[in-house]
């Protein structure tokens, strides 16, 4: 029997790919490894004394992270858990091999000092400005994208915030992980549908996820779902990432396809977002929010 949620090889091969940010090849999936060891050893045996260390640090802490990450993948067999290694920690892979390379160059900038005495800092002006411009160059554009994604982002739940009634429930078509819950205190039904560590809780969340992907796919087949979850408001939002990197509940939602049903009646619609009204009464039954800590709705009541 396969206990493996992800086999060993791509994890280890997904953690060289971290660690040089692209895709490994072949010749990666072998250098890397190799090649920071032997650089590991090397700075252990030449090195000054306080960086010897760091470069067998740097390995052995990557090794730790592979070796966690290969226990969650055998242990569990639903997707959050068995993907831990890749997902949650394989992000601080390329910060160990800059540790390496950072040493590398102090080390480098050592010798440069007993050669001569304004080398090092000429050498360390060079590298500061070079990757100063390479920062700037590179990441100006995506600093503006974020920059004006998140002041729409803000106006958009700062419109929720004073022009939906507190205790109201809403769908949004994508995923925020609690954006809404904690920005304007109201309910949003599909946010927080990562049960996690608890599997007993998958078939509730799945029901909830899959209605409203069927939902946003064809609104007027589905309009059970909203009476189902008792929802108030229905949110179509456009071009605008809110709160994570999940996109949109079912990809290409077309915002025409919400207009013209007669139990959405809309309310606002901007650059932002569409927004709708429900009309016909929820017949499930939903927690009462207000009995809960953690909502704190200050909006129009």
């Amino acid at each position: 029997m396969d206990h493996w949620y992800t086999r060993p090889q791509h994890l280890v091969r997904g953690f060289v790919a971290s660690t040089i940010t692209r895709p490994a090849s072949s010749f990666w999936l072998a250098t890397i490894p190799l090649g920071t060891l032997l650089v590991a050893l090397v700075m252990l045996w030449r090195f000054p004394q306080d960086l010897r260390p760091l470069g067998l640090a740097a390995w052995l802490l990557g090794a730790v992270l592979v070796a966690v990450a290969l226990v969650f993948s055998y242990r569990y067999s639903t997707y959050i858990p068995g993907t831990f290694g890749p997902h949650r920690l394989y992000d601080y892979a390329c910060l160990l091999l800059t540790l390496v390379v950072l040493g590398c160059l102090e080390g480098l900038l050592g010798t440069l000092d007993r050669l001569r005495r304004w080398l090092p800092a000429l050498a360390a002006t060079a590298l500061v400005l070079a990757f100063g411009a390479t920062a700037a160059v590179a990441g100006g554009p995506a600093r503006h994208g974020w920059q004006d994604n998140g002041r729409k982002a803000v106006a958009l739940t700062d419109w929720v915030d004073a022009n939906l009634p507190c205790g109201t429930r809403l769908l949004v078509d994508r995923l925020t992980l609690g954006t809404f819950a904690a920005q304007t205190g109201r309910v949003s039904v599909a946010e927080g549908m990562g049960p996690y560590l608890r599997p007993a809780e998958l078939h509730t969340v799945l029901d909830i996820v899959l209605g409203a992907h069927a939902f946003f796919r064809d609104p007027a087949a589905h309009r059970d779902f909203l009476r189902r979850q008792s929802v108030d408001y229905v949110l179509v939002v456009k071009d605008v990432r809110i709160g994570s990197m999940v996109d949109t509940l079912e990809k290409d939602v077309d915002p025409a396809s919400f207009r013209g049903l007669g139990f959405l009646e809309p309310v606002h619609s901007d650059e932002r977002v569409d927004v709708y009204r429900v009309v016909i009464p929820g017949g499930g039954k939903v927690p009462d929010p207000t009995r809960f800590p953690g909502l704190d709705c200050r909006g129009r009541s």
